[in-house]
């Protein structure tokens, strides 16, 4: 039998089947499987242990569509070990040199990585979509042009992608394909499932349901929508539910459907049903439950949400009750981190941090760009500055002057430094022979391992070589040894996070390194190709780890918002342009070119199927809180482009009659002790507001007068003016005006001070 529970946002449908799963435990009945998707399967599990107890591992599990495969597998056999994002990339490189004589549209792909990151896509959404190498070369014959060129290229890509990666490990997808055509003789099929948390599921996804119904498992699936009504909103889980009466149907299922009601009610609750409607019915008054904040910059905005953060705890609230949330959360990431830090406010980041901003593929690319491109300036102390090197900061200083004041580059780094370190018309004393001596020493230290780096790359042919002498530098170098160093630091200074993430890093490169030898092996590859593919690959790793401690605020994109049981939710960006994102359906596939696949039968989405989908997203997040929502936009975003408040934000302020506020934080930087520093400064200077002489008295009482006071008088020094004795002292005479001087001056008059007055080294 089939069972769906349909209902808006907040009608209960998670808590109905989490009750029913409960008693079920406490019936002793078992064999339950509550399926969600990856993302939400953690929080899942937590929610339902709390619900269930202790009895729930006896009776029933939380499981994503890749764990009911574990499952599935561990029953009948056909486990393979599953190829991650990394390897994928890997994969496609060796199929375009496999397939490169006989492609034409991406014939001259072999040397583009960025090409061949965006093939990946298109052949993980391809699998999706059910299409495989036959069937994209029979749908090539129907389309004439561009487009009949692309599916042919594909479906031969496609074809050697499935031959290289049926080497080593299986594609995610391949998984999926496999645990449809086992799942129905499996013990998993006499499961009774609850599916939640979806609003549509892949074609790959559909056929693992679609056995699991023709088995006759017990299915009961909740999902989000409307009975009439929000017709863009709510088009993906009414096609689905479509799609699952269907097939119930075919095979002559039962299906029973319960619409449940709102079960609470209020001013977010009418926010959330008349969101996207554009009507204005008369609702409840908003009693401060929604506010709509406007700052100048999103640096403001940040500090201005860590504020309100600190103001709900100081009410009363937990720290775990919040959640920040904001569509393209990376843009905000810093800036909230350092706000949240200075309010006192503990922030964990969820998703995945850019890997590449991480020191270790700073390092490597660095490394790799200097011996391979001849030891530029910014190659070699790109590396050396990571604090990975086998230099130190004060040590990598000393070099650098050198190497910056006699320009040394290439072969000049592979012979003893023989120059003066002051420069021209210097006079070659035994102080400055030890300090030539005691460069020159750095320089073969930094040398050693840069030159059997360059050795090994040069020598190498293929991949497994390249990977190997890139190996052998790291080791070279003691990097494991410094990451272990660098991850006690952070712990010692109460940054466990971030140790966390160094005490992973290690692993990640070699498993990297490992992965890129085994999939591409033999192929063909200069150092070069070599730099560039293997650091796409590394972007491909998430190096998040999981929060240390429970009561903290997760911050994160709108997307990946999950969390039940939100008190409080603030919602950063609320700008025109940012919510609802832009369209981004891109990859290889015009937006026509995706319209005409999807009459063909590749429901490979489009503008339209975007826009539901954002729309979803927002709907869905915007449905979490139970308490207050807290929307804020800045005036004008980091590169000075004047911004508007979305669609969203107006809504609010229609339904509510509400005024944006002119975010303040005078009173909330009292809360901080660096924030309140800021206010004793403005004190100092001036400033006669109630706050800003409250902090100035503090922090003179605390014996910081001098330090406000200097900070004040630097800010109001003007520029000044030279007597003649200081310019003749600094400048002779007769000063020499040469061509380079006189274009010095032109450029910048500080920097003429600095060099040939001050001469400042």
């Amino acid at each position: 039998m089939m069972r769906l529970i349909l209902g808006r946002a907040g009608t209960g449908k998670t808590a109905r089947i989490f009750r029913e799963i409960s008693e079920s435990v406490k019936a002793g009945q078992g064999d339950m499987v509550l399926l969600v998707p990856e993302q939400y399967s953690h929080e899942a599990e937590r929610e339902l242990c709390r619900a269930a107890g202790d009895s729930l591992s006896l009776y029933g599990e939380v499981l994503s569509f890749t764990g009911l495969a574990r499952k599935v597998f561990a029953q009948c056999g056909g486990a393979r070990p599953v190829m991650d994002g990394g390897g994928r990339l890997l994969c496609m490189a060796a199929a375009m040199e496999a397939a490169g004589g006989s492609l034409r549209v991406y014939r001259g792909g072999k040397r583009d990585v960025r090409l061949m990151d965006e093939l990946v896509r298109a052949v993980e959404e391809l699998k999706n979509a059910g299409a495989d190498g036959r069937s994209l070369s029979e749908a090539a014959e129907r389309f004439p042009g561009v487009l009949g060129e692309k599916l042919r290229d594909l479906s031969l890509l496609l074809e050697a992608y499935a031959a290289v990666q049926g080497r080593s490990a299986a594609d995610p997808a391949d998984v999926m394909e496999t645990l449809a055509a086992r799942i129905g003789d499996s013990r998993a099929a006499r499961c009774r499932y609850y599916v939640d948390g979806f609003s549509d599921f892949t074609e790959l996804e559909k056929k693992v349901l679609r056995e699991l119904i023709r088995a006759g498992a017990s299915m009961t699936v909740c999902l989000t929508c409307a009975r009439s009504g929000d017709e863009e909103l709510f088009a993906i889980p009414r096609k689905t539910v479509r799609w699952l009466r269907r097939t119930a149907e075919e095979y002559a299922v039962p299906v029973e459907e319960e619409w449940l009601e709102p079960e609470r009610e209020g001013p977010l609750a009418f926010l959330r049903d008349h969101l996207f409607d554009f009507t204005r019915p008369e609702g409840p008054a908003c009693g401060g439950a929604v506010r709509l904040v406007r700052a100048s910059d999103p640096y403001e905005e940040c500090e201005l949400a860590a504020a309100h953060m600190a103001e709900l705890a100081r009410n009363g609230a937990r720290y775990r009750e919040m959640a920040v949330a904001a569509r393209g959360f990376g843009d905000y990431r810093a800036a909230l981190e350092s706000a949240c830090a200075g309010y006192g406010v503990p922030l964990f980041l969820s998703g995945r941090g850019d890997m590449l901003r991480k020191n270790v593929p700073i390092l490597i690319s660095s490394a790799l760009e200097a011996v391979i491109r001849g030891y530029e300036y910014e190659a070699v102390f790109g590396c050396l500055k990571t604090g990975l090197a086998p230099i130190g900061p004060a040590e990598c200083d000393l070099l650098e002057n050198y190497v910056l004041r006699w320009n040394i580059r290439g072969g000049g780094w592979t012979r003893p430094f023989t120059m003066h370190p002051e420069g021209f018309n210097q006079v070659m004393d035994d102080a400055a022979r030890e300090r030539l001596a005691a460069l020159n020493a750095l320089r073969e230290r930094v040398m050693g391992p840069f030159t059997a780096l360059e050795a090994g790359v040069n020598a190498a042919a293929t991949a497994a070589e390249q990977a190997r002498a890139l190996g052998d530098f790291l080791m070279d170098i003691r990097l494991p040894e410094r990451l272990a160093e660098r991850a006690e630091a952070l712990a010692a200074a109460d940054r466990r996070e971030t140790a966390a993430e160094y005490e992973r890093l290690w692993d990640v490169v070699c498993g990297a390194l490992e992965q890129f030898a085994a999939v591409l092996g033999d192929m063909p590859m200069d150092g070069e190709r070599f730099r560039e593919l293997f650091c796409l690959m590394l972007s491909k790793y998430d190096v998040g780890v999981i929060p240390v401690s429970l009561d903290r605020v997760q911050a994160g994109d709108l997307d990946g918002m999950r969390r039940r049981h939100i008190r409080h939710l603030l919602v950063l960006g609320c700008s025109d342009g940012r919510l609802p994102a832009p369209d981004t359906t891109g990859g290889v596939f015009t937006p026509e070119e995706r319209a005409e696949l999807t009459e063909l039968g590749l429901a490979l989405g489009g503008p339209e199927e975007d826009l539901s989908r954002e729309l979803w997203r927002i709907y869905s997040c915007l449905s979490l809180p139970s308490d207050t929502l807290y929307m804020s936009w800045p005036a004008a975003e980091a590169d000075g482009s004047e911004t508007r408040p979305s669609l969203v934000a107006e809504r609010a302020r229609t339904l509510f009659d509400l005024t944006p506020e002119r975010g303040e934080l005078t009173e909330a930087r009292t809360w901080s002790p660096e924030a309140a520093y800021t206010l004793a400064v403005r004190g100092e200077a001036g400033d006669p507001s109630p706050a800003c002489a409250a902090a100035r008295a503090y922090f003179r009482e605390k014996g910081m007068g001098a330090a406000l006071s200097a900070l004040v008088t630097a800010a109001r020094a003007g520029r000044g003016r030279l007597d003649p004795a200081a310019v003749r002292a600094l400048y002779g005479d007769r000063p020499a005006l040469t061509p380079t001087r006189a274009e010095k001056f032109g450029d910048c008059r500080f920097a003429y001070f600095m060099q040939y007055g001050l001469k400042a080294k």
